[in-house]
């Protein structure tokens, strides 16, 4: 494996990650299998399916997976494969009438995974057979938590529970621990980014980009106004002392608030911005497409990312002055500028 510990070194005369972690494939293989299934990371949101019977496929890293949510509004996450010869049961985001139905050979499961019905399966016009069981061939479940409204999975399943693991980010964002309201389609944006996925996450951990990247940004969230976020609690990120915006043609700025611009980033694949009376979620899918080989690390990699950004309302959050939901789409900057 790779040497880190320069990496690992005091930050005053550490080195940054060697070339081979953003375009070796090996190293994806090892990110892969330790920090996506055997942590918790994210597959989506619970916006996706927002009414019972509603389902949506994920593939992550390879693994097909589908969110499902419930009669009574739970989300579970299965595996998106039928028990009798591993067909893939959903193609695409639909809501259903009736159970999880493989279009195979049409066994059916209600939306907890049970086994409910398998036609023909002793005979022609007989649905069951000694030999099969439907109660020892659910849809295979996969340990799963939402938080925020964002789905999390741990695929391996023996990480500690999400609140033990992400405890201490659960803390740093307890005061946001209120409703959220999805505002609609506009408040959802998705990239695909030729990039190896690290490379995205470090771009949301430093301010040092904003007055070349984004001079437009750097006027109201100045570079000498930012900190870095650097706990023990698995995660990184940055904030800014001051995010004041013109939100209007005559002028009118964002009051100014304590802690108005957060930015915290869980390990490996989420961030969360706060936004005023709004949060921004971050999801960032690796994906092993190789679509570049060239050396440098910072314009190439060996696979593709894909991030999906989410505006939520906060209710109760109001620092604009003006109604929840409403106010996010009124005040908030060009978000995806």
């Amino acid at each position: 494996m790779i040497d880190l510990r320069n990496v690992m070194s005091p930050i005053e005369t550490a080195n940054g990650l060697p070339n081979a972690c953003y375009v070796d494939d090996a190293m994806f293989t090892h990110e892969r299998d330790t920090l996506f299934r055997d942590s918790w990371a994210a597959i989506g949101f619970g916006k996706d399916i927002p009414r019972p019977g509603m389902v949506k496929p994920v593939d992550f890293l390879g693994t097909p997976l589908l969110m499902v949510r419930n009669a009574e509004g739970k989300i579970n996450v299965f595996e998106n494969v039928c028990r009798h010869r591993g067909m893939i049961l959903v193609d695409e985001p639909r809501q259903l009438r009736g159970p999880i139905t493989c279009p195979y050979h049409a066994w059916a499961y209600d939306l907890d995974g049970q086994l409910r019905r398998t036609p023909h399966v002793g005979g022609s016009g007989i649905d069951s057979h000694e030999s099969v069981s439907h109660c020892k061939l659910p849809l295979i479940s996969v340990r799963a938590h939402v938080w925020r409204d964002v789905i999390f999975v741990n695929i391996g399943g023996e990480a500690p529970a999400f609140e033990t693991a992400a405890g201490e980010l659960i803390e740093r964002w307890k005061e946001f621990e209120k409703p959220l309201v999805h505002t609609g389609e506009d408040s959802s944006i998705s990239f695909t980014l030729d990039c190896n996925w690290k490379l995205a996450v470090e771009n949301y951990c430093e301010s040092y980009h904003l007055p070349f990247v984004h001079p437009d940004l750097n006027s109201y969230s100045r570079l000498e106004d930012h900190y870095n976020i650097l706990d023990a609690g698995g995660f990184a990120g940055q904030g800014t002392l001051i995010y004041q915006p013109q939100i209007s043609a005559d002028g009118r700025l964002f009051r100014i608030s304590k802690a108005c611009h957060r930015n915290g980033t869980r390990a490996p694949n989420t961030s969360l911005f706060s936004r005023m009376c709004c949060l921004v979620f971050t999801m960032i899918t690796p994906s092993p497409s190789c679509c570049c080989q060239k050396v440098m690390a910072v314009r190439s990699s060996r696979s593709r990312s894909i991030m999906p950004m989410n505006l939520f309302a906060v209710m109760n959050m109001r620092r604009c002055g003006q109604p929840t939901p409403r106010c996010c789409r009124t005040c908030s900057p060009r978000m995806w500028m």
